[in-house]
């Protein structure tokens, strides 16, 4: 009898802390290498000595919920992003912003699948 009550109370929590194992490794961030060209002859980018009419800095946007999640300084081609949930199909694009907050059209969406703990790299044309 007392066995049986020292394997049913050791069944509780040892269930729990397979739950909470499963929960981390399905709740883990996944980094996203960015990387994206754009003719700076055409715009050329923000500096000291062309502190105006330039472009100021790059947003890669979220094309389903519309969200900015991260601005890189123009002088920058390449970043990377953490992103979670939700996890699977998502979509994102790049956007140009000058100086005076213009944003350009958005560059090409790329479309990836999100998989948890599976880092990836994302090249916008």
């Amino acid at each position: 009898m007392k066995e049986e009550n020292l394997v049913k109370k050791a069944i509780l929590p040892l269930g729990l802390v397979g739950l909470l194992l499963a929960g981390a490794f399905w709740l883990r961030a996944v980094s996203v290498g960015l990387a994206w060209d754009y003719d700076f002859q055409a715009d050329p980018a923000c500096s000291a000595t062309q502190p105006s009419d330039c472009v100021k800095e790059f947003h890669i946007v979220d094309a389903d919920s519309g969200n900015h999640l991260l601005m890189v300084p123009s002088a920058q081609t390449l970043a990377s992003l953490t992103v979670g949930r939700p996890y699977g199909p998502r979509r994102f694009y790049s956007i140009a912003v000058t100086d005076t907050g213009i944003e350009s059209e958005p560059s090409n969406t790329v479309e990836v699948v999100v998989r948890p703990g599976r880092p990836f790299n994302v090249r916008f044309q």
